[in-house]
């Protein structure tokens, strides 16, 4: 128990030590994330030897050892689970939007008039390329943007689309419908966005590589009717 907990405090510590990094790194400064941070350094520590072999010699003070642990292990679990949360947003606050938006124009196809965007970045999650797909639909008229994300529970598909191009014939409902059974799962929403998960995260590429088929034959039907 005590080597287990000395693990989890010092891998805590080192996480929460290497997100300062990225926060002092920024160029503009959070203070608000930098003060939520240092909340989340543990409080509790590890009893050395000489204090557990003392806290041993009588009821009162294994009572108090056990009291301490049960105390220390808590905050852990408290600390690890806020450390996740804040992780994210300073992930969010130093991922450079520009360059993802940049990414997801080389690797532009054509679904007739409809030009389609895939973000797909390993380590970012789905509300940060939400946002990119947002910037993208705010510089493209006609356009639609293919999201996967691997997150803790296996993968999210997230498939976006402008005013145009569901004009145009493209349904993100339905996409989401058909490409969701890939990655394992199933899922809905509107034509113009619409999302999924699933446990197979091997699988998002193949899911987006059968939307962008499938948004081909979406815009030939429309333009035939």
């Amino acid at each position: 128990s005590f080597h287990r907990l000395a693990l989890e405090r010092s891998n805590l510590v080192s996480a929460l030590d290497g997100l300062r990094r990225t926060l002092e790194a920024a160029e503009s400064k959070d203070t608000d994330l930098e003060k939520e941070l240092e909340k989340l350094y543990p409080k509790h520590k590890i009893p050395n030897q000489s204090e557990i072999e003392n806290s041993l010699k009588g009821p009162a003070g294994v009572l108090e050892l056990q009291a301490s642990l049960s105390s220390l292990e808590n905050e852990l679990k408290e600390n690890f689970k806020a450390r996740q949360k804040l992780e994210k947003r300073v992930m969010a606050g130093a991922v450079d939007l520009d360059a993802l938006v940049e990414n997801a124009r080389k690797n532009e196809k054509k679904a007739g008039p409809v030009r389609v965007f895939s973000l797909q970045e390993e380590g970012l999650d789905a509300d940060i390329l939400r946002k990119a797909g947002d910037r993208l639909k705010e510089m493209e008229r006609d356009c639609v943007v293919l999201i996967g994300a691997k997150t803790e529970k296996g993968a999210m598909l997230v498939f976006m689309a402008t005013k145009n191009a569901v004009e145009a014939g493209v349904d993100c409902g339905a996409l989401i419908r058909s490409s969701a059974p890939v990655v394992g799962g199933k899922g809905g929403g509107k034509k113009d966005m619409a999302q999924a998960g699933g446990p197979d995260a091997s699988s998002i590429g193949k899911a987006l590589d059968h939307a962008r088929q499938e948004l081909e034959t979406m815009v030939s039907a429309g333009k035939s009717k």
